[in-house]
C-alpha cells in the first residue's frame, strides 16, 4: 500500500517522498479522499451537478 501510494503521489501531485519520511506520508494520506468510483466521487462532493459537462461522461 505504501508504495502505491509513494507513486500517485509522485504521478498525480508532484511530490516525492521516501519511505522513511514516515509523518509526512501520514499527513499526505489524511489530506486525500480516495472514493471506490466516479459515482462515489460525485454523490459526495455534488462535483457533477456544479460541472454539467461532465454530467454526460460514463
Amino acid at each position: 500500500m505504501k508504495y502505491g501510494f509513494l507513486k500517485i503521489l509522485e504521478l498525480e501531485f508532484g511530490i516525492y517522498l521516501k519511505e522513511q519520511e514516515t509523518e509526512k506520508i501520514e499527513l499526505a494520506e489524511k489530506c486525500i479522499e480516495i472514493y471506490d468510483s466516479v459515482e462515489e466521487f460525485y454523490k459526495a462532493t455534488g462535483w457533477k451537478r456544479d460541472n454539467p459537462e461532465s454530467a454526460n461522461l460514463e
